[in-house]
């Protein structure tokens, strides 16, 4: 088999022999390799670099597509990913699909959401396995279920506005099961069961009466495998969580003093793999300390790291090596022979997918002790090493770009958080940024130059309003500034809807365009003020008189950002 997707690959090598091993390792002209894809990163790597790496020391190495936050890829796009992937190493590829892929009885599951078909979701898999990956179905069978419980036709499933009743929702959670064992060839299922906060305590609690959660939770659990084995499965895979949740008197996953007592693991089936996620911590020991307790459990952990996409416009290389190369550390050290790379997309999924390679570049990079080729990455995308961090710095300036980007023009309500009423706090963000849409003209960057002069105009436009309202009175400036807002947002617009079209499915782009249009009509209304105040209609501009504190933590979520009340 890996002699016919050489071929088709057009991979050239001087191997003669093949042979399966727990290692990918040329010696002489025999390459024992431990799966496709590591076999393909090796000898295409030998080929562009002339250069052999290390292993990576991993029997998986695998990576996490968020399908779910709206961006749902074409089913041609995806396989260019998976086909990058494949050549970085990658042999497992989770599709995180909360409801994104059709269900027989349920219309509303994936409604206007752009769901794969069966026969889609066939294709890709067959496509996937041609290539050595497997993909794996990472549903959710409990918690994050709020794009279905939203119609009031699912009423009788919910719990809480995003956790399912769990007996009411058994019949429902079958169909995902037997529908995605149709759709995949892997043994392997992921059922999610992360981030359950309040459930048994909404609609359950008033049909039922308390219960444990704790309890419930693990009887939920059996009873979803034994879902996942009636319809053939042999592995299952869950998040860990909120069995750290459930213990922690802070309701805090990361608690290194929690304690699983046998009676407790053995409720948990020996066929269910867990899965640690980690994406936040900046301490080693923290993540060997969290594996060591899971490796307690004596079940099959996976440890779960994240290549930085979620929440960002661009791919973040120094949050990813703050805190994925710990991971990978860590994992190796403990002896964890499994990882994945999520991708999250957040509110929204408005990164730019393409600049994520540089990311799986990384991780591969660490795991292989920094000795894969930066020509490697440009082979694979026809962009440098030394052009992704270019775009990567946008999150090097100072401020949260997503953060500005949702920001109303009015309101401010990040910026007054960071900044108050002193312009001069602005001054070097908008020099930074400057600067950074200098170099990314240099390297013909367009999309992410876009971003940059937003955010720049988005800046001045704070300083300029904070100026003319403290200080000189004067909003002639401001006016020439937000007519060029209204232009520059616009051209974001074309090219956001420009990057969706090639992309992915046409569900979910209406989000980013309401978003960004109607920063449009907010640069009119900010307009309109300015003309009230010069034409001494009003004696202040109201936005701000308001008086300001600091909050301890500002969201990211446009909804938290774009609008002064919470509807």
């Amino acid at each position: 088999m890996i002699d016919n997707i050489l071929r088709e690959l057009d991979i050239k090598h001087p191997v003669e022999r093949f042979v399966l091993s727990n290692k990918t390792v040329l010696e002489g002209k025999t390459l024992f390799y431990k799966n496709i894809p590591s076999a393909l990163l090796f000898l295409k790597h030998l080929e562009v670099t002339g250069k052999s790496i290390a292993d990576d020391g991993f029997l998986v190495k695998g990576t996490m597509v968020d399908l779910s936050r709206n961006a749902v890829f074409k089913v041609d796009y995806f396989k260019q990913v998976l086909l990058k992937k494949a050549l970085l190493g990658f042999n497992v590829v989770w599709l995180y699909m909360e409801d994104v892929y059709e269900l027989e009885n349920y219309p509303k599951f994936g409604y206007l959401r752009g769901r794969y078909s069966l026969k889609e979701l066939k294709e890709l898999d067959d496509y996937a396995i041609n290539l050595g990956i497997e993909l794996v179905p990472c549903i959710q069978t409990l918690g994050h279920m709020g794009q279905f419980l939203r119609w009031p036709s699912s009423e009788t499933f919910k719990d809480q506005s995003d956790v399912l009743m769990v007996h009411e929702s058994i019949p429902f959670i079958e169909s995902m099961i037997r529908f995605c064992k149709k759709a995949f060839k892997s043994n392997q299922i992921h059922i999610g069961m992360d981030e359950t906060f309040g459930f048994s305590f909404g609609q359950h609690y008033k049909k039922y009466g308390y219960t444990n959660p704790e309890e419930l939770f693990l009887q939920h659990l059996n009873t979803v495998n034994e879902l996942c084995l009636n319809a053939g499965y042999q592995t299952v895979l869950m998040w860990s969580d909120m069995f750290f949740r459930h213990r922690s008197k802070a309701n805090y996953y990361y608690d290194t003093t929690i304690h699983f007592e046998e009676d407790f693991i053995n409720k948990i089936p020996t066929n269910v793999g867990l899965v640690y996620w980690d994406y936040y911590n900046l301490s080693v020991e923290i993540y060997e300390k969290m594996l060591e307790i899971h490796k307690r459990t004596n079940r099959r952990i996976i440890m779960a790291s994240g290549v930085w996409i979620w929440t960002k416009l661009a791919y973040d290389h120094e949050q990813t090596k703050k805190t994925a190369k710990l991971a990978i550390e860590a994992a190796k050290k403990t002896g964890i022979q499994e990882i994945i790379f999520t991708q999250w997309q957040d509110d929204g999924a408005y990164v730019d997918y393409e600049t994520s390679y540089q990311g799986l570049f990384d991780v591969t990079q660490w795991a292989c002790g920094n000795q894969v080729d930066e020509h490697y990455l440009m082979y694979l995308t026809n962009n440098s090493y030394q052009n992704y961090q270019i775009i990567s710095q946008i999150n090097q300036l100072g401020y949260y770009p997503v953060r500005l980007l949702w920001d109303d023009l009015l309101l401010g309500i990040y910026l007054n958080d960071e900044v108050g009423y002193d312009e001069k706090k602005l001054i070097p963000w908008i020099n930074r940024t400057k600067k950074h849409i200098q170099r990314l003209k240099e390297i013909d960057q367009t999309h992410h130059k876009l971003i940059g002069e937003v955010l720049h105009l988005k800046l001045q436009i704070r300083a300029s309003f904070l100026q003319g309202c403290f200080t000189t009175y004067d909003f002639s400036h401001t006016m020439v500034l937000l007519k060029r807002f209204k232009v520059s947002i616009k051209s974001l617009c074309l090219s956001f809807d420009a990057m969706w079209h090639e992309r992915y499915k046409p569900f979910g782009l209406e989000v980013l365009q309401s978003r960004l249009y109607a920063q449009i009509k907010r640069a009119d209304e900010a307009m309109y003020w300015i003309s009230a105040y010069t034409n001494k209609e009003v004696e202040s501009i109201p936005f701000f008189d308001e008086t300001i504190t600091k909050e301890p933590y500002i969201g990211v979520k446009h909804s938290d950002l774009a609008y002064s009340s919470k509807q």
